[in-house]
C-alpha cells in the first residue's frame, strides 16, 4: 500500500490522519515527521513569505489564465478553479501550512488580484495583437466580455460641416503672442497614471465582467472557495497504527477458511 499523502511506500509502521470530510487517510513515517516538525520561520517571516509568494503566484497564474481568454476566447470555469487551487498551494507553501484565518484571507485576496491581473493581461494582449474575432458559437460560459466591447467601440458618424453665408475670418495670433506648444506630462505623472489604471483594472475588472455576465459570479465564487479550502491547515492529531505481529502476518497470508 502507498501513502495517501505523498504516494510513496507506506511501510508497516504508519499513521492515520483525520480529514475534514470522509475517512482518515494513511500516511507514512516521512509525512508524519514533516507534519510534526517545528516551523522554521517566525510568524512575521511567514507573513512576508506569504505576501511575496502570493504576489509572484498571482502574476504567473494571471498571465497563464489570460492566454486562453485573450487568444482563444475560451473562458471556462476550470481555468479559474485551477487558478484558485494554485493560489492556495502558494499560500500553504509560504506559510508552512499554518492555516490561520488571516493566511486564508491573504489567499482570497491574492486570488481576486490574480483574476484582475488576468483581465489586465488581456487588455495588453488585445492592444498589441487586436481583439479576437467573434465566432457564431461561444466556447466559454461568458458570451461577450465587457472588456472586449470596450476595445471595439462602434463607429461614430462623421459630422457634416454646415455651409454658412458669412465668410469665416481666421484669427491670426498677434506678433507678441506666439503659439506655445503644450508641455507633455512628466514621466513620473505617466507612471503614476499607469499604476493607478492598473490597480483600477485589477480590482474592478472582475466586478465589470460579473456585471456583464452574471454566470461569472458563480465561477469566481468557485475559485475563491477552492482557495479557501486549499489554505486549510492539515490535521496534526495523527494516530499511530501498530505494525502487524508475526501471528497476524501468518493469519493474513493464509487463504480464507484455513485459520
Amino acid at each position: 500500500m502507498n501513502c495517501q499523502r505523498c504516494k510513496g511506500s507506506l511501510g508497516e509502521e504508519h499513521y492515520l490522519q483525520p480529514m475534514a470530510k470522509g475517512t482518515p487517510r494513511m500516511v507514512c513515517v516521512a509525512c508524519y515527521d514533516k507534519l510534526v516538525a517545528p516551523p522554521r520561520f517566525t510568524t512575521f517571516q511567514a507573513l512576508l513569505r506569504t505576501f511575496a509568494f502570493s504576489a509572484v503566484a498571482a502574476l504567473v497564474c494571471g498571465f497563464l489564465a489570460a492566454l486562453p481568454i485573450a487568444l482563444l476566447t475560451w473562458n471556462s470555469a476550470i481555468v479559474w478553479i485551477f487558478l484558485g487551487g494554485a493560489m492556495g498551494a502558494a499560500v500553504v507553501r509560504a506559510s508552512e501550512d499554518r492555516g490561520n484565518w488571516y493566511y486564508r484571507l491573504i489567499g482570497l485576496g491574492s486570488t481576486w488580484c490574480a483574476i484582475g491581473l488576468s483581465w489586465l493581461f488581456c487588455f495588453a494582449i488585445w492592444l498589441a495583437v487586436g481583439p479576437p474575432k467573434e465566432s457564431p458559437k461561444d466556447k466559454g460560459p461568458i458570451s461577450k466580455s465587457a472588456l472586449v466591447s470596450l476595445l471595439k467601440p462602434g463607429k461614430a458618424p462623421t459630422p457634416t460641416p454646415e455651409v454658412s453665408a458669412t465668410p469665416s475670418v481666421s484669427a491670426t495670433p498677434g506678433a507678441g503672442q506666439p503659439d506655445q506648444p503644450e508641455k507633455p506630462p512628466s514621466p513620473t505623472t505617466m507612471a503614476l497614471v499607469a499604476v493607478l489604471f492598473s490597480l483600477l483594472v485589477i480590482v474592478g475588472a472582475p466586478l465589470v465582467v460579473a456585471y456583464a455576465s452574471p454566470v461569472s459570479i458563480l465561477i469566481y465564487l468557485f475559485a475563491l472557495h477552492t482557495t479557501w479550502k486549499s489554505c486549510a491547515r492539515e490535521s496534526r492529531d495523527l494516530e499511530k497504527v501498530a505494525p502487524l505481529t508475526e501471528s497476524e502476518k501468518t493469519d493474513w497470508s493464509r487463504p480464507d477458511g484455513e485459520g
